[in-house]
């Protein structure tokens, strides 16, 4: 899940629906449509620790923008 964040939607500048729309209402909205709280925690928690946490294939950069190894 992501929130694409653009000065116009950041709260601080008066944007909307700024960083705090999932937290205050798409998770209220997710829960009062039948999903429990484990599926919360594995949509924002479990599911974002393995894309993090992903080995990847030797060669490649080790993060966005990494250099390749010389």
């Amino acid at each position: 899940m992501s929130l694409d964040t653009t000065r116009s939607r950041l709260g601080a500048y008066g944007g909307s629906p700024g960083l705090c729309h999932i937290l205050k209402n798409f998770i209220p909205r997710l829960l009062s449509r039948g999903f429990t709280e484990e599926h919360i925690r594995l949509f924002f928690v479990e599911n974002p620790a393995k894309a993090f946490a992903r080995k990847w294939p030797p060669g490649m950069p080790q993060a966005p923008g990494a250099e390749l190894p010389a």
